[in-house]
């Protein structure tokens, strides 16, 4: 039951899974300690997931960061984890990034986490095309060229990552989701 628009509800089996999913991702790009770290801080991304990604979903996300940037100097910025369809808790399937940067939003569809052979926190590649996403100082940063030469390796060890986060993610944590609308704006 939801106590008001910024408070926790009690959730679905499925939003339950899909919130261990988005929360590991979000885990793993920050470099926070699964175990202890589930509340959002104001210098980090918005990070939500749900069904594929659709114009319909793009508009409300993107008036949502639109209002939330008005009377601030802070750029908006948000990770939207993909699932298959409307009753899919399985692994997710692509990341989106969303950004806005004065006035003008950019949608990098079909990313994937990518993890160094020295671990450290993932990064984000928009489909392995020159370039990525590190968050360092409190914001996504756009690094040029490909992190490595071979990235199916990286990609493989992300996987293994976020799917050792997922499962090791306390129940209590992965039981509350934040109302993504409502945390966005």
């Amino acid at each position: 039951m939801k106590n008001n628009d910024n408070e926790p509800f009690t959730s679905s089996g499925l939003t339950e899974a899909r919130t261990r999913w988005v929360g590991s991702v979000r885990h793993l790009m920050l470099g926070l300690d699964p175990a202890r770290h589930y509340l959002a801080a104001d210098n980090e991304p918005i990070f939500m997931g749900g069904d594929p990604l659709d114009g319909d979903m793009l508009q409300v996300i993107a008036a949502c960061m639109e209002a939330g940037q008005k009377g601030s100097d802070t750029e908006s910025e948000l990770v939207y984890v993909e699932f298959g369809g409307p009753a899919d808790a399985s692994e997710p399937r692509a990341a989106h990034v969303i950004l806005l940067r004065d006035s003008l939003f950019l949608l990098l569809r079909n990313c994937r986490l990518w993890v160094g052979q020295k671990g450290g926190a993932a990064l984000i590649s928009p489909h392995g095309k020159g370039g990525h996403f590190v968050h360092e100082d409190g914001e996504l940063t756009n690094v040029p060229g490909l992190p490595a030469r071979s990235l199916a390796p990286g990609f493989a060890r992300a996987r293994k990552r976020l799917r050792a986060c997922a499962a090791a993610m306390p129940d209590e944590p992965a039981r509350h989701s934040f109302d993504p609308v409502r945390r966005a704006a």
